[in-house]
């Protein structure tokens, strides 16, 4: 068994009894496994201290706000991939025609070039 099956059936201890074949490979494999070992240990301490911990309800509209989120959530995730189809398209119309060769290039040789001829003309 590895360690990430120990873990998982440490975590399904915590709500209950393993299967016997199960529980028999956990205990095979957290024989010589400390690592384990230390998870287990850790893990019961953790769920014995939320066992005892006070009980608080909820807000009453709890529920509510948190189907309203994820309603939110969903409507956000489901504009995500036409809104970056957008901005592609719009970078590209937008950038394309300043490219050289594109219908607005201003001039065939770069801009610096132009710039630097203009400002101190005999530089080459």
């Amino acid at each position: 068994m590895r360690c990430g099956t120990a873990r998982v059936f440490i975590q399904e201890t915590l709500d209950g009894p393993l299967s016997p074949p199960d529980e028999a490979m956990l205990e095979a494999h957290m024989a010589g496994c400390e690592p384990c070992r230390n998870y287990r240990q850790a893990m019961t301490r953790v769920a014995g201290a939320l066992g005892q911990m006070e009980h608080v309800a909820a807000p009453r509209d709890f529920a509510a706000a948190v189907q309203f989120q994820i309603g939110r959530e969903r409507n956000r995730r489901r504009w995500a991939p036409l809104a970056a189809a957008a901005a592609v398209v719009v970078g590209f119309v937008v950038v394309r025609p300043l490219m050289p060769g594109g219908p607005l290039q201003i001039a065939s040789e770069p801009v610096a070039e132009r710039v630097v001829a203009r400002v101190a003309p005999g530089i080459p």
